[in-house]
């Protein structure tokens, strides 16, 4: 089970078999973090993670948030307009100051915060339910920010500040096992070049989370790009939907230029929970390289019970599934 759906702290350890370290981190006060009718992103403190052992492993961390009072100096109604839109707005986010990559760490309902005309009350103290164990994974700085907050009207006020990671992690080794696959048949190959993609279903038997994705490929000796691995949640025709939740790249040097069949290539995904018997599809692409590109094998009379085969001939923008074939593929994760 992923450790995102886990609530108690004896289910993390009875699933990970090992006790975890829990260590808050706490960031220096910031005076006022103001928001306005007009969205603007607002910068947050940083919070700076020390002291943990070497080789230890980051299973879960959340961000939290936090402010000893709230007011509304507006003599109107205030609060939050508009909730969360993932990786857009009114959302706050987390990342490494290498830079790394900005992560939703603690999401907002529309209409959150609401106060009275010139009112002042204690403070919220939030904690996030997303794990950015991905981006917080040891010994380091992480800034923060608000990303495009908006209010109803001006001057919705949080008044001393602290933001803080709060961490898991083990001394434990913590091995990818395989979950979802695919590998009989091996018939034929789809062609994924340019606008020519290639995608496979799967759902699966086992909630746990994706760290690794196996394909079975070959390359021509010219092809230059990378290929690109994305996983989406699927619609009711099996299709790929929304943004993709699950990104890797396989460097092109990475596939033998050889005859068919050949061989598994390993792709490393950026971590997502996954969730029992809902339907995700692995999307395959090489966009940069239109003449010349690479293999993926499938079976044309395939017996894989939990997804199915599609293709797209224009990038993406329409897929055509196919019941009768299956593409193979490897899914590995963490079981947590």
């Amino acid at each position: 089970m992923p450790l995102s759906n886990l609530v108690d702290i004896s289910d993390i350890v009875a699933s990970i078999g090992r006790d975890l370290v829990c260590l808050d981190f706490w960031s220096e006060t910031q005076e006022e973090v103001q928001l306005a009718q007009a969205a603007g992103t607002k910068s947050l403190p940083s919070v700076t993670v020390a002291g943990l052992p070497t080789g230890v492993t980051v299973v879960r961390v959340v961000a939290m948030f936090m402010a000893r009072v709230i007011e509304n100096t507006n003599e109107a109604v205030n609060k939050l307009d508009g909730a969360t839109v993932a990786e857009t707005s009114q959302v706050i986010q987390v990342r490494s100051d290498e830079p790394g990559t900005w992560q939703d760490a603690i999401k907002f309902v529309d209409d959150q915060f609401g106060l009275a005309p010139t009112t002042r009350e204690g403070g919220p103290a939030l904690t996030g339910s997303v794990d950015i164990s991905e981006e917080v994974d040891g010994n380091d700085t992480y800034e923060f920010q608000w990303l495009l907050a908006k209010a109803d009207q001006d001057h919705l006020q949080f008044n001393d500040v602290q933001v803080g990671l709060r961490l898991w992690y083990t001394t434990h080794i913590i091995a990818p096992e395989r979950f979802e696959y695919y590998v009989l048949g091996d018939t034929n190959s789809g062609y994924i070049h340019g606008a020519t993609w290639y995608a496979q279903s799967f759902t699966p038997a086992a909630a746990h989370t994706l760290t690794q994705i196996k394909l079975k490929m070959r390359k021509f000796a010219e092809c230059t790009g990378d290929v690109h691995v994305d996983v989406y949640e699927a619609d009711g025709a099996h299709k790929p939907t929304g943004d993709s939740i699950s990104t890797g790249t396989i460097p092109i040097v990475n596939i033998e230029d050889t005859e068919d069949p050949g061989s598994f290539v390993t792709c490393t995904m950026s971590k997502v929970a996954l969730t029992v018997d809902k339907e995700y599809v692995i999307v395959v692409s090489e966009p940069e390289d239109d003449m010349n590109g690479v293999f993926w094998r499938y079976d044309a009379d395939s017996s894989y019970p939990r997804g199915l085969y599609l293709w797209s001939n224009d990038g993406g923008a329409s897929w055509s599934p196919n019941a009768a074939r299956d593409l193979l593929f490897e899914e590995w994760g963490t079981s947590f």
